[in-house]
Protein backbone atom coordinates (compact mmCIF):
# COMPACT_ATOMS: atom_id res chain seq x y z
CA UNK A 1 0.00 0.00 0.00
CA UNK A 2 1.33 3.43 -0.97
CA UNK A 3 1.99 6.12 1.74
CA UNK A 4 0.25 9.11 2.16
CA UNK A 5 2.04 11.66 3.79
CA UNK A 6 0.33 14.66 5.83
CA UNK A 7 1.63 16.74 3.40
CA UNK A 8 0.10 15.14 0.37
CA UNK A 9 -3.30 14.60 1.93
CA UNK A 10 -3.39 18.70 2.20
CA UNK A 11 -1.99 19.25 -1.10
CA UNK A 12 -1.30 22.58 -1.37
CA UNK A 13 -0.86 23.15 2.78
CA UNK A 14 1.42 25.07 4.51
CA UNK A 15 2.65 23.80 8.29
CA UNK A 16 4.33 25.05 11.61
CA UNK A 17 5.03 22.32 13.87
CA UNK A 18 6.73 22.08 17.22
CA UNK A 19 9.02 25.31 17.90
CA UNK A 20 7.90 27.19 15.02
CA UNK A 21 4.39 26.29 16.02
CA UNK A 22 4.53 27.13 19.28
CA UNK A 23 6.53 30.46 18.90
CA UNK A 24 4.02 31.75 16.53
CA UNK A 25 1.26 31.34 19.03
CA UNK A 26 3.40 32.79 21.63
CA UNK A 27 4.21 35.48 19.11
CA UNK A 28 0.16 36.31 19.05
CA UNK A 29 -0.32 35.99 22.73
CA UNK A 30 2.52 38.14 23.38
CA UNK A 31 1.46 41.10 21.40
CA UNK A 32 -2.40 41.16 22.48
CA UNK A 33 -0.92 40.88 26.00
CA UNK A 34 1.12 43.91 25.41
CA UNK A 35 -1.68 45.52 23.58
CA UNK A 36 -4.24 45.91 27.20
CA UNK A 37 -1.23 45.19 29.79
CA UNK A 38 -0.44 49.30 30.41
CA UNK A 39 -4.69 49.37 30.65
CA UNK A 40 -4.45 47.33 34.05
CA UNK A 41 -5.18 47.98 37.33
CA UNK A 42 -6.32 51.31 39.04
CA UNK A 43 -3.63 53.25 37.77
CA UNK A 44 -3.80 52.02 34.46
CA UNK A 45 -4.13 54.31 31.02
CA UNK A 46 -6.60 54.52 28.59
CA UNK A 47 -6.20 53.52 24.92
CA UNK A 48 -7.40 55.24 22.08
CA UNK A 49 -9.84 53.21 19.18
CA UNK A 50 -10.19 54.70 15.71
CA UNK A 51 -12.39 52.36 13.42
CA UNK A 52 -12.52 52.65 9.51
CA UNK A 53 -14.68 54.97 9.54
CA UNK A 54 -13.14 57.73 12.10
CA UNK A 55 -15.68 56.43 15.37
CA UNK A 56 -13.44 57.31 18.22
CA UNK A 57 -13.94 55.14 21.11
CA UNK A 58 -11.50 55.52 24.24
CA UNK A 59 -11.46 53.00 27.11
CA UNK A 60 -9.63 51.30 29.80
CA UNK A 61 -11.93 48.06 29.58
CA UNK A 62 -10.25 44.91 28.31
CA UNK A 63 -13.05 43.37 26.76
CA UNK A 64 -13.78 46.80 25.33
CA UNK A 65 -10.55 46.68 23.73
CA UNK A 66 -10.28 43.53 21.97
CA UNK A 67 -13.64 43.41 21.03
CA UNK A 68 -12.39 46.67 18.95
CA UNK A 69 -9.15 44.60 17.59
CA UNK A 70 -9.08 42.93 14.58
CA UNK A 71 -8.00 39.60 15.39
CA UNK A 72 -7.72 37.00 13.08
CA UNK A 73 -4.67 34.80 14.77
CA UNK A 74 -6.62 31.33 16.11
CA UNK A 75 -4.70 31.66 19.20
CA UNK A 76 -5.33 35.38 19.86
CA UNK A 77 -8.94 34.71 18.92
CA UNK A 78 -8.72 32.41 22.52
CA UNK A 79 -8.13 34.94 24.49
CA UNK A 80 -10.32 37.41 22.80
CA UNK A 81 -12.98 34.89 23.37
CA UNK A 82 -12.45 34.44 27.39
CA UNK A 83 -12.10 37.68 28.02
CA UNK A 84 -16.03 38.45 26.14
CA UNK A 85 -16.82 35.54 28.51
CA UNK A 86 -15.60 36.65 31.61
CA UNK A 87 -17.29 40.04 30.75
CA UNK A 88 -20.83 38.30 30.04
CA UNK A 89 -20.60 35.93 33.07
CA UNK A 90 -19.07 38.49 35.48
CA UNK A 91 -18.60 41.50 34.56
CA UNK A 92 -14.90 42.24 35.86
CA UNK A 93 -11.58 40.99 35.73
CA UNK A 94 -11.02 40.81 31.78
CA UNK A 95 -7.92 42.19 31.39
CA UNK A 96 -6.84 39.91 34.64
CA UNK A 97 -7.84 36.85 32.81
CA UNK A 98 -5.99 37.73 29.37
CA UNK A 99 -2.92 38.91 31.38
CA UNK A 100 -2.93 35.49 33.69
CA UNK A 101 -3.52 33.26 30.49
CA UNK A 102 -0.82 35.01 28.39
CA UNK A 103 1.76 34.43 31.24
CA UNK A 104 0.72 30.86 31.85
CA UNK A 105 0.84 30.00 28.14
CA UNK A 106 4.87 32.06 28.32
CA UNK A 107 5.81 29.64 31.23
CA UNK A 108 4.42 26.64 29.45
CA UNK A 109 6.31 27.21 26.01
CA UNK A 110 9.34 27.77 28.33
CA UNK A 111 9.17 24.84 29.91
CA UNK A 112 8.51 23.06 26.81
CA UNK A 113 11.53 24.74 25.49
CA UNK A 114 13.70 23.16 27.99
CA UNK A 115 12.32 19.94 27.42
CA UNK A 116 8.87 18.96 29.31
CA UNK A 117 6.59 17.95 28.20
CA UNK A 118 3.18 19.17 27.24
CA UNK A 119 1.27 16.63 28.75
CA UNK A 120 2.88 17.22 32.17
CA UNK A 121 2.53 20.98 32.20
CA UNK A 122 -1.41 20.21 31.49
CA UNK A 123 -1.61 17.95 34.53
CA UNK A 124 0.24 20.63 36.30
CA UNK A 125 -1.91 22.81 35.53
CA UNK A 126 -5.33 20.90 36.45
CA UNK A 127 -3.30 20.11 39.45
CA UNK A 128 -2.47 23.54 40.22
CA UNK A 129 -6.45 24.74 39.92
CA UNK A 130 -7.76 22.46 42.66
CA UNK A 131 -5.68 23.54 44.77
CA UNK A 132 -5.91 27.05 44.09
CA UNK A 133 -10.10 26.71 44.85
CA UNK A 134 -8.85 25.19 47.94
CA UNK A 135 -6.74 27.38 49.11
CA UNK A 136 -9.24 30.34 48.41
CA UNK A 137 -12.36 28.35 49.63
CA UNK A 138 -10.46 27.63 52.93
CA UNK A 139 -7.64 30.22 53.46
CA UNK A 140 -8.54 33.63 51.66
CA UNK A 141 -12.29 33.66 51.11
CA UNK A 142 -14.17 36.46 53.01
CA UNK A 143 -17.24 37.33 53.60
CA UNK A 144 -18.75 40.76 52.24
CA UNK A 145 -19.43 43.40 54.80
CA UNK A 146 -18.56 46.36 53.04
CA UNK A 147 -20.41 46.61 49.52
CA UNK A 148 -19.86 50.40 48.45
CA UNK A 149 -15.40 49.09 48.72
CA UNK A 150 -16.03 46.41 46.40
CA UNK A 151 -18.16 48.72 43.94
CA UNK A 152 -15.03 51.29 44.64
CA UNK A 153 -12.33 49.41 43.81
CA UNK A 154 -14.07 47.73 40.70
CA UNK A 155 -14.14 51.26 38.94
CA UNK A 156 -11.19 52.47 40.36
CA UNK A 157 -10.10 52.91 37.01
CA UNK A 158 -12.72 53.59 35.32
CA UNK A 159 -13.87 57.11 34.29
CA UNK A 160 -16.51 57.27 36.72
CA UNK A 161 -13.76 57.33 39.68
CA UNK A 162 -13.80 60.64 39.87
CA UNK A 163 -17.00 60.56 41.53
CA UNK A 164 -16.74 57.45 43.26
CA UNK A 165 -19.04 58.08 46.13
CA UNK A 166 -21.83 59.26 44.28
CA UNK A 167 -22.03 56.38 41.93
CA UNK A 168 -21.71 54.02 44.92
CA UNK A 169 -24.64 54.81 46.30
CA UNK A 170 -26.23 54.84 42.59
CA UNK A 171 -25.26 51.44 41.92
CA UNK A 172 -25.52 49.97 45.04
CA UNK A 173 -28.98 51.21 45.36
CA UNK A 174 -29.88 50.84 41.85
CA UNK A 175 -29.31 46.86 42.94
CA UNK A 176 -31.09 46.68 45.64
CA UNK A 177 -34.59 48.30 44.52
CA UNK A 178 -34.15 45.35 42.12
CA UNK A 179 -33.65 43.14 44.88
CA UNK A 180 -36.03 39.76 44.60
CA UNK A 181 -36.38 36.15 45.91
CA UNK A 182 -36.49 32.87 44.12
CA UNK A 183 -37.87 29.84 44.70
CA UNK A 184 -35.45 28.23 46.80
CA UNK A 185 -35.80 31.61 49.19
CA UNK A 186 -32.52 32.83 47.55
CA UNK A 187 -32.05 36.86 47.08
CA UNK A 188 -31.51 36.99 43.20
CA UNK A 189 -30.82 40.16 40.93
CA UNK A 190 -31.95 41.02 37.94
CA UNK A 191 -30.04 43.89 36.34
CA UNK A 192 -31.52 43.56 33.25
CA UNK A 193 -34.59 45.40 35.00
CA UNK A 194 -31.53 48.35 36.01
CA UNK A 195 -32.45 50.44 32.51
CA UNK A 196 -29.22 52.61 31.84
CA UNK A 197 -30.41 56.20 30.16
CA UNK A 198 -27.84 57.90 28.27
CA UNK A 199 -28.16 61.75 27.89
CA UNK A 200 -25.29 64.13 26.61
CA UNK A 201 -24.94 67.58 28.66
CA UNK A 202 -24.46 68.51 31.75
CA UNK A 203 -21.14 67.08 34.28
CA UNK A 204 -20.52 63.07 35.46
CA UNK A 205 -21.67 64.60 38.86
CA UNK A 206 -25.09 65.26 37.07
CA UNK A 207 -25.85 61.27 36.97
CA UNK A 208 -28.45 60.38 39.28
CA UNK A 209 -30.44 56.79 40.01
CA UNK A 210 -34.06 56.99 39.53
CA UNK A 211 -36.18 54.25 40.99
CA UNK A 212 -38.59 53.78 38.02
CA UNK A 213 -38.01 52.42 34.65
CA UNK A 214 -36.56 55.78 32.53
CA UNK A 215 -37.76 55.37 28.57
CA UNK A 216 -36.15 57.10 26.13
CA UNK A 217 -39.08 58.21 24.55
CA UNK A 218 -41.92 60.80 24.68
CA UNK A 219 -45.97 61.08 23.66
CA UNK A 220 -47.17 64.14 21.84
CA UNK A 221 -47.14 67.18 22.55
CA UNK A 222 -51.22 67.41 22.88
CA UNK A 223 -51.01 64.88 25.28
CA UNK A 224 -51.46 64.90 28.99
CA UNK A 225 -47.90 65.27 30.42
CA UNK A 226 -49.10 62.79 34.15
CA UNK A 227 -51.43 59.15 34.18
CA UNK A 228 -51.66 58.43 37.77
CA UNK A 229 -52.66 54.97 38.36
CA UNK A 230 -52.23 53.57 34.58
CA UNK A 231 -53.27 50.79 33.28
CA UNK A 232 -50.07 50.15 30.44
CA UNK A 233 -50.07 47.86 27.75
CA UNK A 234 -46.66 47.03 25.84
CA UNK A 235 -47.74 46.47 21.73
CA UNK A 236 -45.78 45.45 19.05
CA UNK A 237 -47.61 45.98 15.88
CA UNK A 238 -48.11 49.11 13.63
CA UNK A 239 -51.07 51.37 14.38
CA UNK A 240 -51.24 52.87 11.09
CA UNK A 241 -53.52 53.53 8.35
CA UNK A 242 -54.64 50.12 7.09
CA UNK A 243 -53.94 49.64 3.61
CA UNK A 244 -54.25 47.41 0.53
CA UNK A 245 -50.77 44.73 0.82
CA UNK A 246 -48.46 45.13 -1.63
CA UNK A 247 -49.48 44.16 -5.20
CA UNK A 248 -52.89 43.94 -4.77
CA UNK A 249 -54.85 46.37 -7.00
CA UNK A 250 -58.31 47.02 -6.71
CA UNK A 251 -60.90 48.27 -9.97
CA UNK A 252 -63.42 50.74 -9.45
CA UNK A 253 -66.12 52.15 -12.32
CA UNK A 254 -68.04 54.26 -9.86
CA UNK A 255 -65.33 56.82 -8.40
CA UNK A 256 -67.20 57.01 -5.14
CA UNK A 257 -66.79 53.48 -4.52
CA UNK A 258 -62.57 55.06 -4.31
CA UNK A 259 -63.66 57.11 -1.51
CA UNK A 260 -65.85 54.68 -0.11
CA UNK A 261 -62.54 52.06 0.37
CA UNK A 262 -60.51 54.73 2.03
CA UNK A 263 -63.28 55.65 4.60
CA UNK A 264 -63.25 52.09 5.02
CA UNK A 265 -59.47 52.04 5.53
CA UNK A 266 -59.62 54.84 7.98
CA UNK A 267 -62.56 53.16 9.98
CA UNK A 268 -60.99 49.68 10.08
CA UNK A 269 -57.83 51.58 12.01
CA UNK A 270 -60.23 53.57 14.29
CA UNK A 271 -61.55 50.50 15.24
CA UNK A 272 -58.27 49.27 16.32
CA UNK A 273 -58.06 52.34 18.47
CA UNK A 274 -61.31 51.67 19.85
CA UNK A 275 -60.92 48.31 20.74
CA UNK A 276 -56.85 49.17 23.22
CA UNK A 277 -59.41 52.37 24.90
CA UNK A 278 -62.46 49.75 26.03
CA UNK A 279 -59.68 47.20 27.24
CA UNK A 280 -59.14 49.42 29.93
CA UNK A 281 -55.85 50.46 29.20
CA UNK A 282 -54.44 54.60 30.02
CA UNK A 283 -51.12 54.28 28.45
CA UNK A 284 -50.33 52.42 25.00
CA UNK A 285 -46.44 52.03 24.72
CA UNK A 286 -45.58 50.61 21.24
CA UNK A 287 -42.56 49.77 19.67
CA UNK A 288 -43.75 50.59 16.07
CA UNK A 289 -45.54 53.62 14.80
CA UNK A 290 -48.56 55.27 15.46
CA UNK A 291 -50.82 57.45 12.93
CA UNK A 292 -51.54 60.54 13.60
CA UNK A 293 -55.20 59.77 12.76
CA UNK A 294 -54.77 56.92 15.73
CA UNK A 295 -53.22 59.88 18.33
CA UNK A 296 -56.02 61.54 18.13
CA UNK A 297 -58.61 59.36 19.94
CA UNK A 298 -55.97 58.53 22.86
CA UNK A 299 -55.60 62.60 23.39
CA UNK A 300 -59.46 62.38 23.32
CA UNK A 301 -59.33 59.70 26.21
CA UNK A 302 -56.80 61.62 27.97
CA UNK A 303 -54.18 58.83 27.30
CA UNK A 304 -50.65 58.57 26.62
CA UNK A 305 -49.20 56.92 23.90
CA UNK A 306 -46.25 56.65 22.92
CA UNK A 307 -44.43 55.30 19.86
CA UNK A 308 -41.01 54.03 18.48
CA UNK A 309 -40.10 52.85 22.47
CA UNK A 310 -36.54 50.82 21.98
CA UNK A 311 -37.79 47.04 21.70
CA UNK A 312 -34.92 46.14 24.28
CA UNK A 313 -36.46 48.96 27.00
CA UNK A 314 -40.51 47.57 25.93
CA UNK A 315 -39.29 43.82 26.66
CA UNK A 316 -37.56 44.85 30.05
CA UNK A 317 -40.33 46.88 31.40
CA UNK A 318 -43.27 44.40 30.20
CA UNK A 319 -41.04 41.91 32.03
CA UNK A 320 -41.05 44.17 34.63
CA UNK A 321 -44.47 44.81 35.08
CA UNK A 322 -45.37 41.05 34.71
CA UNK A 323 -47.10 41.47 31.59
CA UNK A 324 -46.72 40.16 27.94
CA UNK A 325 -46.30 42.23 25.06
CA UNK A 326 -49.12 42.16 22.48
CA UNK A 327 -48.54 41.38 18.96
CA UNK A 328 -52.08 40.79 17.67
CA UNK A 329 -55.45 42.73 18.80
CA UNK A 330 -57.14 39.31 19.80
CA UNK A 331 -54.98 39.55 22.89
CA UNK A 332 -57.23 42.07 24.40
CA UNK A 333 -60.30 40.09 23.64
CA UNK A 334 -61.92 38.07 25.79
CA UNK A 335 -60.96 36.90 29.49
CA UNK A 336 -57.34 37.44 28.85
CA UNK A 337 -57.72 41.28 28.48
CA UNK A 338 -56.46 41.80 32.67
CA UNK A 339 -53.22 39.38 31.74
CA UNK A 340 -52.11 42.18 29.27
CA UNK A 341 -52.71 45.37 31.29
CA UNK A 342 -49.97 46.17 33.72
CA UNK A 343 -50.47 48.34 36.49
CA UNK A 344 -47.82 51.10 38.06
CA UNK A 345 -48.20 54.02 40.69
CA UNK A 346 -47.83 56.37 37.70
CA UNK A 347 -46.26 57.71 34.82
CA UNK A 348 -44.34 60.60 34.02
CA UNK A 349 -42.74 63.11 31.57
CA UNK A 350 -39.42 63.90 33.14
CA UNK A 351 -36.78 66.81 32.13
CA UNK A 352 -33.35 65.83 32.22
CA UNK A 353 -31.22 68.52 31.39
CA UNK A 354 -31.84 69.76 28.28
CA UNK A 355 -34.03 67.33 27.22
CA UNK A 356 -36.80 64.92 28.78
CA UNK A 357 -37.85 60.95 28.97
CA UNK A 358 -40.45 59.36 30.18
CA UNK A 359 -40.85 57.41 33.67
CA UNK A 360 -43.05 54.67 34.77
CA UNK A 361 -43.17 54.66 38.54
CA UNK A 362 -44.02 51.28 40.16
CA UNK A 363 -43.27 50.95 43.78
CA UNK A 364 -44.08 47.10 44.14
CA UNK A 365 -42.27 46.06 41.25
CA UNK A 366 -38.57 45.60 40.98
CA UNK A 367 -37.54 48.54 38.42
CA UNK A 368 -34.67 51.17 38.30
CA UNK A 369 -33.15 53.74 35.90
CA UNK A 370 -29.57 55.02 36.01
CA UNK A 371 -29.47 58.36 34.21
CA UNK A 372 -25.97 59.25 32.85
CA UNK A 373 -24.80 62.74 32.13
CA UNK A 374 -21.49 64.02 30.36
CA UNK A 375 -19.90 66.21 28.25
CA UNK A 376 -19.55 63.85 25.17
CA UNK A 377 -20.72 60.75 23.89
CA UNK A 378 -17.58 59.02 24.17
CA UNK A 379 -17.36 59.90 27.83
CA UNK A 380 -20.77 58.82 28.23
CA UNK A 381 -20.03 55.53 26.37
CA UNK A 382 -17.35 54.95 28.87
CA UNK A 383 -19.41 55.57 31.71
CA UNK A 384 -21.96 53.05 30.64
CA UNK A 385 -19.67 50.03 30.36
CA UNK A 386 -18.03 51.45 33.51
CA UNK A 387 -21.58 51.35 35.20
CA UNK A 388 -22.58 47.59 33.70
CA UNK A 389 -19.10 46.29 35.20
CA UNK A 390 -20.31 47.58 38.41
CA UNK A 391 -23.81 46.54 38.38
CA UNK A 392 -22.52 43.06 37.23
CA UNK A 393 -19.89 43.23 40.11
CA UNK A 394 -22.24 44.15 42.89
CA UNK A 395 -24.76 41.24 41.52
CA UNK A 396 -22.01 38.34 42.10
CA UNK A 397 -21.34 39.46 45.47
CA UNK A 398 -24.74 40.36 46.81
CA UNK A 399 -25.46 36.55 45.40
CA UNK A 400 -22.61 34.87 46.82
CA UNK A 401 -21.34 37.14 49.49
CA UNK A 402 -17.77 36.19 49.34
CA UNK A 403 -14.81 38.52 48.96
CA UNK A 404 -10.94 38.29 48.30
CA UNK A 405 -8.65 41.29 49.11
CA UNK A 406 -7.15 42.91 45.49
CA UNK A 407 -4.20 45.19 45.29
CA UNK A 408 -2.64 41.88 44.40
CA UNK A 409 -2.83 40.11 47.86
CA UNK A 410 -4.52 37.27 46.45
CA UNK A 411 -1.72 36.72 43.62
CA UNK A 412 1.21 36.89 45.96
CA UNK A 413 -0.31 35.07 48.61
CA UNK A 414 -1.41 31.90 46.38
CA UNK A 415 2.07 32.38 44.62
CA UNK A 416 3.76 31.58 48.01
CA UNK A 417 1.57 28.74 48.71
CA UNK A 418 2.00 27.28 45.52
CA UNK A 419 5.80 27.72 45.83
CA UNK A 420 5.78 25.91 49.09
CA UNK A 421 3.95 23.10 47.83
CA UNK A 422 6.40 22.83 44.67
CA UNK A 423 9.24 21.84 47.26
CA UNK A 424 6.81 18.58 48.49
CA UNK A 425 6.14 17.27 44.91
CA UNK A 426 8.93 14.64 43.19
CA UNK A 427 7.40 14.49 40.45
CA UNK A 428 7.82 16.79 37.23
CA UNK A 429 4.93 18.52 38.09
CA UNK A 430 6.89 20.04 40.93
CA UNK A 431 8.53 22.31 38.39
CA UNK A 432 5.17 23.23 36.87
CA UNK A 433 3.70 24.42 40.04
CA UNK A 434 6.28 26.82 40.92
CA UNK A 435 6.36 28.26 36.70
CA UNK A 436 2.47 28.48 38.00
CA UNK A 437 3.17 30.48 40.89
CA UNK A 438 5.48 32.86 38.97
CA UNK A 439 3.08 33.57 36.10
CA UNK A 440 0.47 34.40 39.12
CA UNK A 441 3.36 37.13 40.41
CA UNK A 442 2.83 38.81 36.97
CA UNK A 443 -0.56 40.40 37.95
CA UNK A 444 0.77 42.56 40.87
CA UNK A 445 4.06 43.13 39.00
CA UNK A 446 2.09 45.09 36.11
CA UNK A 447 -0.58 47.09 38.83
CA UNK A 448 2.77 48.19 40.28
CA UNK A 449 4.43 49.04 36.92
CA UNK A 450 1.39 50.36 36.02
CA UNK A 451 1.35 53.53 38.94
CA UNK A 452 4.62 53.93 38.52
CA UNK A 453 6.25 52.14 41.49
CA UNK A 454 9.69 50.28 41.64
CA UNK A 455 7.95 46.60 40.88
CA UNK A 456 11.19 44.41 41.63
CA UNK A 457 11.50 46.15 45.09
CA UNK A 458 8.25 46.47 45.88
CA UNK A 459 7.35 42.51 45.07
CA UNK A 460 10.02 41.82 46.91
CA UNK A 461 8.82 43.01 49.60
CA UNK A 462 5.40 41.58 49.37
CA UNK A 463 6.75 38.26 49.20
CA UNK A 464 9.36 38.54 51.99
CA UNK A 465 5.69 39.85 54.22
CA UNK A 466 4.03 36.69 53.28
CA UNK A 467 6.50 34.15 54.01
CA UNK A 468 7.59 36.09 57.32
CA UNK A 469 3.76 35.71 58.03
CA UNK A 470 3.64 32.58 57.01
CA UNK A 471 6.20 31.41 59.53
CA UNK A 472 4.76 33.07 62.34
CA UNK A 473 1.72 31.49 61.64
CA UNK A 474 -0.03 35.43 61.27
CA UNK A 475 -3.80 34.59 60.14
CA UNK A 476 -4.43 37.55 58.28
CA UNK A 477 -1.05 38.30 56.71
CA UNK A 478 -2.61 37.02 53.49
CA UNK A 479 -4.66 39.19 53.08
CA UNK A 480 -2.06 42.09 52.58
CA UNK A 481 -1.22 43.78 49.41
CA UNK A 482 -0.20 46.93 47.71
CA UNK A 483 -1.42 50.59 48.28
CA UNK A 484 -1.11 51.75 44.70
CA UNK A 485 -1.15 55.16 45.25
CA UNK A 486 1.34 54.98 48.53
CA UNK A 487 3.34 52.11 47.70
CA UNK A 488 2.76 50.77 51.27
CA UNK A 489 1.88 47.35 52.13
CA UNK A 490 -1.37 47.28 53.93
CA UNK A 491 -4.64 44.82 54.96
CA UNK A 492 -6.52 45.43 51.62
CA UNK A 493 -9.49 44.02 53.21
CA UNK A 494 -9.57 46.18 56.27
CA UNK A 495 -8.75 48.98 53.31
CA UNK A 496 -11.78 48.27 51.32
CA UNK A 497 -9.43 47.25 48.57
CA UNK A 498 -11.96 44.25 47.54
CA UNK A 499 -12.86 41.96 44.98
CA UNK A 500 -15.70 39.14 44.24
CA UNK A 501 -13.93 35.65 44.74
CA UNK A 502 -16.44 34.92 41.69
CA UNK A 503 -14.15 37.15 39.47
CA UNK A 504 -11.07 35.64 40.38
CA UNK A 505 -12.20 32.22 40.50
CA UNK A 506 -13.41 32.45 37.06
CA UNK A 507 -10.57 34.52 35.86
CA UNK A 508 -8.18 31.62 36.95
CA UNK A 509 -10.54 28.87 35.46
CA UNK A 510 -10.69 30.57 32.22
CA UNK A 511 -7.16 31.27 32.01
CA UNK A 512 -6.12 27.57 33.16
CA UNK A 513 -8.46 26.21 30.50
CA UNK A 514 -6.86 28.45 27.41
CA UNK A 515 -3.32 28.17 28.50
CA UNK A 516 -3.69 24.24 28.39
CA UNK A 517 -5.77 24.85 25.04
CA UNK A 518 -2.65 26.72 23.10
CA UNK A 519 -0.27 24.32 25.07
CA UNK A 520 -1.38 20.95 23.62
CA UNK A 521 -0.59 22.52 20.33
CA UNK A 522 2.07 21.39 18.06
CA UNK A 523 1.37 21.33 14.69
CA UNK A 524 -0.76 24.33 12.57
CA UNK A 525 -2.39 23.38 9.67
CA UNK A 526 -2.84 26.26 7.49
CA UNK A 527 -5.46 24.80 4.65
CA UNK A 528 -5.96 27.02 1.57
CA UNK A 529 -9.51 27.54 0.15
CA UNK A 530 -10.80 25.26 -2.47
CA UNK A 531 -10.02 26.74 -5.87
CA UNK A 532 -13.64 26.12 -7.68
CA UNK A 533 -13.84 24.97 -11.57
CA UNK A 534 -14.57 27.59 -13.64
CA UNK A 535 -17.10 26.31 -16.14
CA UNK A 536 -17.29 26.91 -19.85
CA UNK A 537 -19.18 29.59 -21.23
CA UNK A 538 -21.95 28.33 -23.60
Amino acid sequence: MQNVSTQNLFTGSTKLTNTDARNHNLKAISAVKNSIMTSFGALGLDKMCIDSTGEVLITNDGATIIQTMDIVDPAAKILAEIAMQQDIEVGDGTTTVVLLAASLIEKGIKLINQGLHPSVIVNGYKMVYKEALNFIKNTMEQDSKNIKSIIETTISSKVINVEKELFGDILYNAVKNIEDVDFNGNNIYRIENINILKKQGGSIADSNLINGYAINALPSNLMVKKVEKPKIICIDFDLNKVRLPLGVNVTVSDPDKLEEIRKKETTLTLERVDKIIKSGATVVLSSRGIDDICAKPFVDAGMIAIKRVDASELKALAKGLDIPIVTSLSDLEGKDVINTIGNADSIVIESIGDSECTVVYASEKKLSSIILRGPNEQVIEEMDRSVHDGLCVIKRVMETGKVLPGGGAFESSLAIHLEELSTTISSKEGVVVFYFSEALLEIPRILMQNAGLDSNELLSKLLFYHQEGKKKKEKDHYLFGIDLYTGEIQNNIANGIIEPSLVKIKALRSAVEAAISILRIDEIIYVPEEKKEERPQC
